[in-house]
């Protein structure tokens, strides 16, 4: 645990010099959780390169373990941004279940009926309110 501390806390401190190349050389020791794949996906972002940052982040979603709020709210905002519906509003459903909690479905709730008030073309159906004609 100490060992793990240590090596997060030299990534932080690489990264915040602007040593590329040491950062990129520690962060790549340890890809597991889905706050790993978020790290290394902001920092692509950040250095402007966008198409990395949403392979990594993608690749985070898929093989990420534990925690995934951060990287899957990070996919999403990029989701919106491009107009994909469908993959925006599937990363808000894994959201909003992962851990459900009252809190979670109510912001959930609250996005659906934003969703259903601003898209003429939305239909309801038995799959749920935002997942309903999903494209």
């Amino acid at each position: 645990m100490q060992g793990d501390w240590k090596l997060s806390n030299a990534r932080r401190i690489y990264r915040r010099l602007g040593d590329r190349d040491k950062y990129l050389e520690l962060r790549a020791d340890h890809m597991t959780y889905g706050a790993d794949y978020h790290d290394l996906a902001t920092f692509y972002w950040e250095a402007g390169e966008k198409e990395k940052a949403l392979q990594v982040a993608e690749k985070g979603l898929r093989k990420g373990t534990g925690r995934m709020d951060e990287l899957r709210q990070f996919v999403a905002g990029r989701a919106k941004k491009s107009g994909d519906r469908k993959k925006y509003l599937t990363l808000q459903f894994a959201q909003a279940t992962d851990g459900l909690t009252l809190e979670k479905y109510k912001a959930f709730k609250k996005l659906c009926k934003r969703i259903i008030l601003g898209d003429p073309h939305f239909k309801r159906s038995s799959q749920g309110c935002c997942l309903a004609g999903g494209t």
